[in-house]
């Protein structure tokens, strides 16, 4: 027979549930309950966006925004079109963050039939009319269509079989709202690269500014004594994401993107990441423990698998939580 699991919160129920318009139940109380629950309270949101080195999610770059030289440096995972390509299915439904401000009064005029859902999860959604399949084909013009109105692409932080690219906009969505709220404590994984700014070039037009998704973008002085009002742009690089849509819209084309000084490290698999969260935010004996979707011996063995192939702190900190004889054999006798 089958067996159903309760999906995780985020992604997961909270999106499911309003990734629908019209149904029986009263969307707009839901909308209100979520907007405290996540954008007045802290508490959840904090634990899953700023807790911990490893994220939920990750920032992909604009692709219009790179140079022949940055193509070169990107590889396959980093690119949203990528995944869209080659995903085994394809799915496309309301995006939640927006339909929930929609009933808040606050929604911007970005497209709702936007949000992106890949493989196992695409095929589970649109089984249950929850997303609707699309081809290659369709699935390239959203994401044209995502870039022509400056959302973010931001996905699964993983990079073999992504779930999930939402299209973000700084004023509604989940991802670039707790971006800005928890902005130092770095709550979505970057892209490898930053902006840079032809100061000579600049002239201090605020486009920039005004389409950057987390408000790392801003407008300073110039320092130019015979126009004292003149401005220029100036990247807050602690806080960037690195997404390219500044460099896109920026008129004089005075925005480049460049590399990091240091590669982002993205999680091979779900798996992966889930494991590194829980260990990082001392959750790994409730995520062995509580979990009914680990109780298959499959399921275990994966995990099991990701904790010894870690750095030894990681192992470190796993075998504290777990206080486990058969973890530390584990550690001390397997290679890899």
């Amino acid at each position: 027979g089958q067996i159903f699991c309760m999906p995780p919160p985020m992604a997961g129920f909270f999106e499911f549930s309003m990734m629908r318009i019209g149904t029986t139940y009263d969307q707009k109380l839901l909308a209100e309950l979520f907007y405290r629950y996540l954008n007045v309270e802290e508490d959840f949101i904090k634990n899953l966006f700023a807790s911990g080195e490893t994220q939920m999610g990750r920032t992909f770059v604009s692709e219009p925004s790179l140079s022949e030289e940055n193509c070169l440096h990107v590889l396959d995972y980093e690119r949203a079109s990528e995944v869209i390509k080659t995903a085994s299915h394809r799915g496309i439904g309301t995006c939640y963050c927006r339909h929930k401000m929609m009933h808040l009064g606050h929604a911007c005029d970005a497209p709702l039939d936007i949000c992106m859902s890949f493989g196992g999860v695409a095929e589970s959604l649109i089984k249950h009319d929850i997303a609707r399949s699309v081809d290659i084909s369709e699935g390239l013009d959203l994401l044209d269509t995502a870039i022509g109105y400056n959302l973010v692409q931001f996905g699964e932080n993983v990079r073999e079989s992504v779930s999930f690219i939402c299209n973000c906009c700084g004023c509604c969505c989940e991802a670039m709202l707790a971006a800005k709220r928890f902005a130092v404590l770095n709550p979505i994984s970057t892209t490898n690269f930053l902006p840079k700014i032809d100061a000579t070039a600049c002239t201090g037009c605020g486009r920039c500014a005004e389409v950057c998704p987390v408000e790392a973008m801003g407008m300073v002085s110039a320092g130019d004594p015979h126009n004292p009002k003149r401005k220029k742009a100036r990247v807050d690089t602690a806080i960037c994401l690195g997404c390219g849509v500044c460099a896109r819209v920026c008129p004089t084309k005075s925005i480049s993107l460049v590399s990091r000084e240091k590669r982002v490290i993205t999680p091979v698999n779900s798996a992966h990441r889930t494991v590194l969260m829980a260990i990082e935010r001392g959750k790994l004996q409730n995520l062995i423990f509580d979990n009914q979707a680990l109780a298959s011996h499959r399921a275990m063995a994966a995990v099991l698998g990701v904790i010894l192939k870690l750095p030894p702190a990681k192992q470190i900190m796993a075998s504290r939580q777990m206080k486990s004889r058969y973890l530390d054999y584990l550690f001390s006798h397997v290679k890899f």
